[in-house]
């Protein structure tokens, strides 16, 4: 076999191995790219549609989840491939969903299932008959301050990725037939050089290929003349300037999409807090709200049931306070709501739960406290807004503004919801009956009937 032939075997050996090693590196590259890309649009429209969806998932609005999905997809369903989108509660029955014959039924396959039991985005890629599909999910969940996140439910969604596969194989098509082109051409020429002026230049391209394939962006193939061996170095580093710009760009793309989302997300918990504050707290008071109210004391007596503590609830009603409004006006009244309130908030402990029942009446849940340490809280409660100066209260009966509390402690007066506001508003109605002003344990109503 002659020089010239070696050399050109091995040319041609050099230029296919290093082609086919820098196009199989692009091509996972560039995959790798457009699949993060397509990773990153799938979080960001589960995060826009998280936004618009936490309310009306927390306020049951299934019409409003519908309406919302469907404007979103009909803005995102060409530019994401969006296969379909599923909106879930916790027992994965679906609320709203791209397929609308799907209402109401349950999800029950092992994406759906993981997603729902995990707090955070779920993202996995599956083939199935329609072809390779993306799956993100996205919890939707708010937070309480001092109480355990409430999660409404999970959005699912599937992205096709047939056009990123396609894209691919035309990529996979154009470079084997640039490579073979090229080597054809070099082939040709390689006959014709000696071996010092081809060699030495396919070694240093073969390097050059070895190091962008490791991972040196930076490195360019040094390759002087004008004959197509030079030709070949300046087409690769042409390419190498792409591979190494596109991957620039996508850094900082990532990163830009990183700080936006960041920012969303840190907006969207202002919104989630401001949204359970407005929701859980009394406007005129700032003490917690009825449906508060109802939601802890029920939660709070499975919790003492089953840890066999204590739990006393505490009713109290301003006395006569439609004279003091008739007499002073209603902003007066608001006023003594407020300072009421205050007292409420400053006596109580952080682990109490201060509320607003409605008019001018108040509600106390103290966890882990028995009948005894109730009353004497009660008695407290009692003497400070009777010993605390309010203006225009001299048109009171006794030139004092006063409470009446009645007392009902769990389990000893009832061990349900029901039984106990019961036994609290029985309590209640004892202290106005027995004058007013005073503090009236349950168990002294059954005594006495006794």
């Amino acid at each position: 076999m002659t020089l010239r032939t070696r050399v050109l075997l091995l040319g041609v050996g050099l230029i296919l191995a290093a082609n086919l090693g820098l196009g199989a590196v692009m091509l996972a590259v560039q995959r790798q790219q457009v699949l993060s890309e397509v990773q990153l649009r799938a979080r960001t429209f589960l995060d826009v549609l998280g936004v618009a969806t936490v309310g009306p998932m927390a306020g049951n609005r299934i019409d409003v989840l519908d309406q919302q999905l469907a404007a979103l997809i009909e803005q995102n369903l060409d530019a994401l491939d969006i296969r379909f989108v599923a909106i879930v509660d916790t027992d994965l029955r679906v609320l709203a969903h791209s397929r609308q014959a799907l209402y109401g039924s349950t999800l029950g396959d092992a994406f759906a299932r993981e997603a729902a039991a995990r707090d955070l985005s779920l993202v996995r890629t599956e083939h199935d008959d329609d072809g390779e599909t993306l799956l993100v999910s996205l919890p939707i969940q708010t937070q309480i301050p001092d109480e355990h996140g409430i999660r409404w439910g999970t959005i699912i969604a599937g992205f096709g990725l047939d056009r990123l596969s396609s894209a691919l194989f035309r990529t996979l098509v154009g470079s084997v037939a640039s490579i073979l082109l090229v080597t054809l051409v070099a082939a040709a020429l390689a006959a014709a050089v000696l071996d010092g002026q081809i060699v030495r230049p396919l070694r240093r391209l073969t390097q050059a290929a070895a190091d962008l394939a490791a991972g040196d962006l930076s490195v360019r193939a040094d390759i002087n003349g004008r004959d197509e061996i030079a030709h070949l170095g300046e087409t690769f580093n042409q390419m190498a300037d792409t591979l190494e710009r596109n991957t620039r760009s996508l850094e900082d793309q990532v990163r830009t999409r990183t700080s936006e989302l960041t920012e969303s997300n840190r907006r969207l918990c202002e919104v989630n807090d401001r949204l359970q504050h407005l929701a859980t707290t009394d406007g005129l008071t700032g003490l917690f709200n009825f449906r508060h109210f109802d939601a802890t004391l029920r939660a709070e007596l499975r919790r003492s049931a089953r840890l066999s503590a204590p739990l006393t609830l505490l009713m109290l009603d301003v006395d006569n306070f439609k004279d003091f409004n008739d007499h002073c006006g209603h902003p007066a009244g608001d006023e003594i709501l407020r300072r009421i309130g205050e007292i409420l908030r400053s006596r109580l402990r952080a682990t109490d739960v201060p509320c607003r029942y409605g008019g001018e009446e108040f509600a106390a849940i103290l966890l882990d406290s028995g009948k005894a340490a109730g009353i004497e809280v009660a008695e407290e409660l009692r003497q400070r807004i009777e010993a605390t100066p309010f203006e225009g209260e001299e048109h009171q009966p006794g030139g004092r503004l006063t409470i009446s509390i009645g007392v009902a402690t769990f389990p000893a007066d009832g061990t349900s919801v029901e039984e106990l506001l019961r036994a609290s508003d029985r309590a209640l109605y004892a202290a106005k009956q027995a004058g007013r002003n005073r503090v009236v344990p349950h168990e002294t109503i059954d005594r006495k009937e006794g």
